[in-house]
């Protein structure tokens, strides 16, 4: 299997390789311990993770790199683990996990299969707190396995930080610009009414090594219990302080209001 590119109008979204069987792909992984390999002592561990030498492909105006509920955090600690939950959405019935983070020594990726209500769980200490720097510094998102045109926001909560319950009331959209940009307006709409449902600013100076990372109150979504939808995330950004070149890009999502 090759590596795929999903293009969303000007948004690069890197879809890892992963075969069906759960066997990794090599693509160009590094020599170290860490290097891109099978991991996981159970299945709930199994997956592909570890640094590439490089990364495959060509970025257009920049990628989509993560989508979660809850603020992704954990402690720096050996013993620590980060765990990620799919919410069980009827219509899909097998779900692919993807992460990314520029790593100490080269390219970090994370890929993985899933069944909806599943549970997958990251032991940090075989690649993560050796390699990226900062919580922030990583990305998560999830798609249908049969599907990658939507993205699906997953619960991210670890075995010792805290952060998980004060954030899980949020979600958190992160994108990264292949070049330096300025501010970014975002708004999300409901795909079935083509209502907004909130819109917002995100102000700062933002470039391939930091995320921009927009904030969307669950509560704005009015999702009730187990309910799910689809949405429509649009953003804009400029290459230049006076917004001369704005550049208007567009995710769609299906989120599941589970608690």
């Amino acid at each position: 299997m090759t590596r795929l590119f999903l293009f969303l109008p000007s948004v690069l979204v890197v879809l890892l390789p992963y075969t069906m069987d759960g066997q990794c792909v090599n693509r160009q992984a590094s020599k170290s311990n860490y290097g891109y390999a099978s991991r996981g002592k159970s299945e709930k561990e199994t997956r592909c993770e570890g640094l590439v030498d490089k990364e495959t492909g060509t970025e257009v105006e920049g990628s989509f790199v993560s989508a979660t509920l809850g603020k992704i955090d954990y402690e720096q600690k050996r013993d620590e683990q980060i765990e990620i939950h799919v919410p069980t959405i009827k219509k899909y019935s097998s779900i692919d996990i993807c992460g990314s983070a520029h790593a100490k020594d080269g390219q970090y990726y994370l890929d993985c299969n899933s069944v909806p209500g599943k549970d997958k769980i990251i032991p940090i200490a075989d690649v993560i707190i050796n390699q990226i720097a900062q919580p922030e510094d990583l990305g998560i998102f999830a798609h249908p396995s049969n599907n990658e045109k939507v993205i699906i926001p997953i619960r991210i909560k670890s075995k010792l930080s805290p952060v998980y319950e004060t954030t899980k009331d949020t979600l958190y959209i992160k994108f990264e610009p292949a070049s330096m940009i300025y501010d970014c307006e975002f708004d999300i709409t409901d795909v079935q009414t083509n209502k907004l449902s909130y819109k917002g600013i995100v102000s700062g100076k933002f470039s391939k090594f930091k995320h921009l990372t927009m904030k969307i109150p669950l509560s704005s979504l009015n999702l009730t219990k187990n309910e799910s939808r689809e949405f429509r995330l649009g953003f804009r950004t400029s290459s230049t302080r006076d917004k001369k070149d704005l550049v208007s890009r567009s995710i769609q999502l299906e989120i599941k209001q589970e608690n």
